[in-house]
């Protein structure tokens, strides 16, 4: 399986597990969300971006619109805008594993190495079983 079609198996597998965690969200927030999610699968980034950005100015404490704004902008290669939304997104649910996760990734590749092992560590120590973060650590 390519790279392409695992990362496509992932995204579907998590766009569909977070539109059942969506209860207490506005219809408006959940629209904008489901919007992004559909335009980051069909690789639009700036239009998914978009979309997340408006969910989370509806919604400022809605932490998975900040960490998938986070993903949009680390596809489009903007690491440190990603990183500022993986922190906000980690300011509004610090037991966001996955937020830790893809925050040690952009900081490993800026070449902040002990920010990436206290990231991937967070993110360990909320999920023993992380996989990305094993991972990570083992790369820094």
């Amino acid at each position: 399986m390519s790279k392409w079609s695992k990362m496509a198996v992932l995204l579907t597998l998590i766009f569909s597990v977070s539109l059942f965690a969506q209860d207490e969200l506005s219809n408006d927030v959940k629209k904008l969300y489901n919007e992004g999610n559909l335009a980051l699968k069909s690789r639009d980034y700036d239009l998914a971006l978009e979309k997340y950005n408006a969910a989370v100015a509806l919604d400022a404490n809605f932490a998975k619109g900040h960490y998938w704004a986070g993903i949009a902008n680390k596809m489009k290669k903007n690491y440190s805008a990603a990183e500022q939304s993986f922190k906000t997104a980690i300011a509004k649910d610090n037991t966001y594993t996955r937020a830790y996760v893809s925050l040690g990734e952009v900081q490993a590749r800026a070449d902040r190495f002990n920010d990436a092992i206290a990231s991937y560590n967070k993110a360990l120590e909320l999920d023993a079983s992380a996989k990305k973060a094993h991972r990570g650590h083992g790369l820094v």
